[in-house]
């Protein structure tokens, strides 16, 4: 068995002490983030990570609600009315588990996977099936093989949630060997990457 390791300091993945790239890292090149001001980026990435971290608490049983910001507040009831929905149990869902598929050298950490019935992604932005479908099959093949899990997206707002289950959405079929086209070429700029820096090393 590969040893796994996951460093939550950098949210960096090794397999067999080798650097592996995220899921996210792979779906970069379909980012467009130029005409987004950098101070609104940078506060949509922070009220993203409090969401997940809210969600994450929750389901863990280990998130101090009375305590916590009026607008996650919010966010975390619409969570529980999307939950009081599932008849499955707590126990029956991995949440925020770290992951890798040792065959074809990737790593992620899915928000909430119940074997053999779905895959969740908790979303604070509006889905993108061109981009969240690929997230979501590259998730599922660390459990099974494709098309053995509802994929779904979650959107979480403070006065609403829309779930959005891409299961049968027409880009499935494809979203797998596409991943596979974006893993490729990370793993080829990574050894032009390596190969650029020891040819530099080498004159110097």
């Amino acid at each position: 068995m590969p040893l796994f390791e996951f460093s939550e300091k950098d949210h960096s993945y090794k397999i067999n002490g080798i650097i592996v790239p995220s899921v996210s890292q792979v779906l970069e090149p379909l980012n467009n983030f130029s005409v987004v001001p950098a101070a609104i980026m940078a506060n949509a990435i922070s009220w993203g990570s409090n969401v997940h971290k809210t969600v994450e608490l929750y389901l863990n049983a280990d998130l101090d609600e009375e305590n916590l910001d009026p607008h996650l507040k919010n966010v975390l009831e619409q969570f529980k009315a999307w939950d009081d929905k599932w008849s499955f149990s707590g126990n029956d869902w991995i949440i925020e588990k770290p992951c890798f598929h040792p065959g074809l050298k990737y790593a992620g950490t899915p928000d909430i996977v119940c074997f053999g019935e779905f895959i969740l992604d908790v979303k604070s932005r509006k889905c993108d099936p061109i981009k969240d479908i690929l997230q979501l099959t590259a998730y599922e093949a660390f459990y099974g093989k494709p098309g053995s899990h509802r994929l779904i997206v979650l959107e979480l707002y403070e006065d609403r949630y829309k779930e959005v289950d891409l299961s049968n959405h027409k880009l499935r079929k494809q979203a797998f060997s596409m991943f596979r086209y974006l893993l490729d070429d990370w793993h080829h700029r990574a050894e032009v990457a390596a190969k650029v820096e020891g040819w530099k090393n080498k004159g110097r």
